[in-house]
């Protein structure tokens, strides 16, 4: 009963402190400043110096060196199934044409052609296969990451060349290796570096080629199925089966975009330079070496400006995929993100004054760094931008052509040109200038020829012009179009408040 009766008074006691304990802090300092922070919560606004920079390329590339390498070492299948695939076409090739050095002359050169041709096309296609397969597997980690900001498309794009083009070039080395030799061509060591130069040059070309259409495309499916539809036309203008002689017209420069047309008149001007005073004049093969008129290494550089041509374009193709991306997926823009951040708070919110974190009111945005500001400049003024491109574009097409044409006829190198085109071209070009009262030029004058050869070499210069012209729009419109264009609008304003006067 004593202790029933101790522990009721000592409970008792327990609330009776409790409460005073209570009623103490609800009246305290501590209590109320608590009840205010929590009624009106204080708040650090944040700062335009708070936000985090884009990492430096060479950091993003290094890391995206280093995780495509992981990538593409782990599939340790596939890299020898493709080791496998270069092995294993080669030996069939060169079982399929063994020893053709021993035939007849018509049947060797047949044989050679056939051989040359085939394995232009079996590079191509296992080069530009290969790539398809991969990008399409990582096409949505990229536009994921991409969409993340995680890293820039040049550093990826590096990263991604640097990786998978040794791999391209050692498979169509192995290739080289194997079919020239069991084929029975030229058996000296130049004539098989200029034939493994050219299988490497359209293996190139096929990487090109599929990683444009992993661009383009969306699943696997769709790039099968547009591979024959780019491929068809390829091989049937590589050379072999059409020449420019009995092509109609309009379809004649579909034999120029073919990178097998290229690969396979190098080499047959490599291997058959020696049968050429043997063979009659109306041999098929010395029509073909007749038609195809440009060098080895004129053919070589041609094929190498095709492959970088469409590099360009595959790269503009994945700036526009990512460009859609960050439209579509990402609604919101970097620029309306931050300005939302730096926004004035919700007025439920205190806001706390600090020296190192600035008021929304004074915090100025960090500008823009890289292509962004530029692409914001070009949202601004498209119309200056635009002129300024175009007029870029004219001169550095406009001024290279007169120095080239100055070079050639300083230097007068020796242009791959037969002398009958060549007077043929002069004696019409003569009608017209007698025509307009001009004095005739000389039947071998390489004036007309100076003139196409320039013309020629800016045309094929016209990716770097292109990138010359889209790197100088943004100062030049910056300080010259953009100045004058505010200076015709000011002088109309003028000349409008003169004429109400």
């Amino acid at each position: 009963a004593r202790a029933n009766t101790s522990y009721i008074i000592n409970g008792e006691q327990m609330e009776q402190r409790a409460q005073f304990l209570t009623e103490m802090w609800q009246h305290s300092e501590e209590a109320t400043a608590l009840q205010r922070r929590i009624n009106s919560p204080e708040l650090t606004p944040i700062g335009a110096t708070q936000f985090r920079r884009t990492s430096p390329p060479m950091l993003q590339l290094c890391y995206l060196l280093k995780r495509t390498w992981l990538n593409t070492s782990r599939k340790k299948l596939v890299l020898k199934l493709r080791i496998a695939q270069s092995i294993y076409f080669g030996v069939l090739i060169g079982l399929v044409y063994l020893n053709s050095q021993d035939r007849i002359l018509e049947w060797r050169l047949h044989n050679f052609s056939g051989s040359m041709f085939f394995n232009c096309v079996a590079q191509f296609l296992m080069s530009s296969l290969g790539v398809v397969n991969v990008f399409a597997h990582e096409r949505k980690v990229f536009l994921r990451e991409r969409q993340g900001k995680y890293y820039g498309l040049p550093a990826y794009y590096a990263a991604k060349n640097i990786v998978e083009q040794p791999i391209n070039i050692a498979t169509a080395m192995v290739y080289s290796a194997i079919s020239y030799w069991l084929s029975g061509l030229e058996r000296t060591l130049a004539k098989f570096l200029v034939y493994m130069v050219s299988m490497v040059v359209v293996a190139f070309n096929g990487y090109s080629i599929g990683v444009l259409l992993g661009a383009m495309f969306r699943d696997i499916t769709a790039i099968v199925t547009a591979v024959p539809i780019l491929f068809l036309p390829i091989v049937l203008y590589g050379g072999l089966f059409v020449n420019d002689a009995n092509t109609v017209v309009w379809m004649r420069w579909l034999q120029w975009l073919s990178p097998i047309k290229y690969g396979y008149t190098a080499m047959m001007k490599n291997q058959f330079v020696g049968y050429i005073s043997v063979l009659s004049v109306g041999d098929k093969f010395i029509e073909k070496l007749r038609l195809n008129s440009l060098s080895i290494t004129t053919n070589t550089l041609i094929n190498i400006w095709l492959a970088l041509s469409v590099c360009t374009l595959s790269y503009l193709v994945l700036m526009l995929l990512t460009m859609k991306t960050d439209g579509t997926l990402g609604r919101v823009s970097n620029r309306v993100q931050r300005e939302k951040l730096l926004a004035a708070p919700d007025p439920r919110f205190t806001v706390l004054e600090t020296a190192s974190s600035p008021t929304p009111s004074s915090a100025s945005p960090t500008p823009e760094r890289g292509w962004r500001r530029h692409l914001h400049a070009f949202k601004d003024r498209p119309a200056s931008h635009i002129t300024t491109f175009a007029v870029l574009h004219e001169i550095t097409a406009i001024a290279p052509l007169f120095g080239v044409y100055y070079a050639l006829d300083y230097f007068e190198p020796k242009v791959p040109v037969p002398q009958a085109v060549l007077e043929e071209g002069n004696r019409y070009v003569n009608r017209l200038r007698q025509y307009v009262g001009w004095e005739a030029l000389a039947t071998d004058s390489p004036v007309l020829l100076h003139l196409a050869t320039s013309y020629a070499v800016v045309k094929a210069a016209a990716p770097l012009r292109i990138a010359a012209s889209l790197a100088m729009t943004p100062w030049v419109a910056q300080w010259c179009t953009v100045p004058v264009v505010r200076g015709i609008g000011k002088a109309r304003a003028a000349v409008r408040r003169v004429k109400n006067k």
